[in-house]
């Protein structure tokens, strides 16, 4: 595996299934909202794993193809650890929805490919977070929605318009509508897994604020100081200081480096505070 940011990728073959209401249906597909299937990658922040997640097509499309998946992670570099039984698994049993590891790459060999120094214990036990981020999102609902709520949507779409003139069919404008609420709520739940961060503990570094780093700042109008945990959106707990790197003050502080003044953006009104140390958190 080479290298490439930790981001998601997205995959899909091209189908234009938009019709203005009203129009005489040619095909079926042009009034159920079709789309096709999606394979997101996400690789760890070392690069050494990449996982999928793969949504079915909606609506009478092609299902995900192990050239789909290999075309994902070409985009993303991933050409070396590939694990061609696991994707073919994936395809064949339509593991749809579902975070899979299909790569892996070799990590460094102490001594032979480089010198390894541990600035923590090796012993010491180190959970799995990605793990956490990925099963606060509610992966149940999405699943639901792609799978049993938009094949009822197409039904009732359709036995709208076997009743004829859908500008003034009530039952089909309000079909369009619960098509409508179901494609926002689904993009919404999937942009959550682009929030996702995999912070592998030996990659935090304690030059610059980052996720996985502890940060003490002293707020110079009340000569006060404080100290912030930064993790990911789901792991945020006020009462032990730890913060979203998405939130107001999380924004403010990411990237800086111990000695630099920052003004942060409240929504109420703005901090200016001197950052006094950044430790590692996990």
């Amino acid at each position: 595996m080479s290298n490439g940011t930790p981001d998601k990728e997205i995959v899909t073959h091209s189908l234009d299934a938009t019709t203005a209401p009203g129009d005489a249906p040619d095909d079926m597909a042009q009034f159920t909202g079709a789309k096709p299937a999606e394979v997101q990658v996400f690789l760890t922040t070392d690069e050494l794993h990449a996982n999928i997640q793969v949504f079915p097509p909606i609506g009478d499309l092609p299902h995900v193809t192990v050239e789909m998946i290999k075309e994902a992670l070409a985009k993303r570099k991933v050409t070396v650890g590939v694990d061609d039984e696991a994707i073919r698994r994936v395809v064949e049993n339509r593991e749809y929805m579902k975070t899979i590891q299909v790569a892996a790459g070799v990590p460094p060999v102490n001594g032979v490919d480089a010198s390894l120094i541990f600035h923590y214990s090796k012993n010491r036990h180190v959970q799995d977070r990605s793990l956490e981020n990925l099963q606060a999102i509610d992966m149940k609902e999405l699943d639901n929605i792609m799978n049993i709520q938009f094949a009822e949507n197409a039904r009732d779409l359709g036995e709208a318009i076997s009743r004829g003139d859908l500008r003034e069919n009530a039952e089909y404008q309000a079909a369009r509508e619960k098509q409508a609420q179901l494609i926002e709520k689904a993009e919404r739940l999937k942009a959550d897994l682009q929030k996702i961060v995999f912070i592998e503990p030996y990659t935090v570094k304690t030059n610059i604020v980052s996720p996985g780093t502890k940060v003490t700042i002293k707020n110079k109008d009340k000569e006060t100081t404080e100290t912030y945990t930064l993790l990911g959106p789901w792991d945020a707990d006020i009462d032990k200081n730890i913060i979203s790197y998405l939130s107001p003050i999380g924004k403010g502080l990411l990237n800086k480096k111990t000695g630099e003044t920052v003004t942060i953006q409240l929504p109420e009104n703005e901090i200016v505070c001197d950052i006094i140390k950044i430790e590692k958190a996990l």
